[in-house]
């Protein structure tokens, strides 16, 4: 498989578990940072290769809430170093 086509499968699937993590839709989420709905879907899915600032958008939004104990500067100013890395930062198949 393509290394672009598994970079895609990557992020859709962070993108999703950030998501639902946050207890967004991906109605909400569309409507959060100014994408369709349709287009949120099609980065879950793998089908659809977001621009670094759809991401930064998306993942600025999906940010898990903050903890009182901790801040989170990169929302405050809307870079993304932080927040990118939770969306492109590939996970481990724990599944087997």
């Amino acid at each position: 498989m393509p290394l672009a086509m598994d970079m895609r499968q990557t992020v859709g699937f962070n993108l999703r578990r950030l998501r639902a993590a946050a207890g967004l839709s991906q109605e909400e989420l569309a409507a959060k940072t100014g994408l369709g709905r349709s287009y949120i879907s099609g980065i879950e899915g793998g089908r659809r290769n977001p621009t670094v600032i759809a991401l930064n958008e998306i993942a600025v939004e999906a940010a898990p809430p903050k903890r009182p104990d901790r801040t989170y500067p990169w929302l405050r100013t809307r870079s993304m170093p932080m927040a990118m890395s939770s969306v492109l930062t590939p996970t481990l198949d724990t599944r087997g």
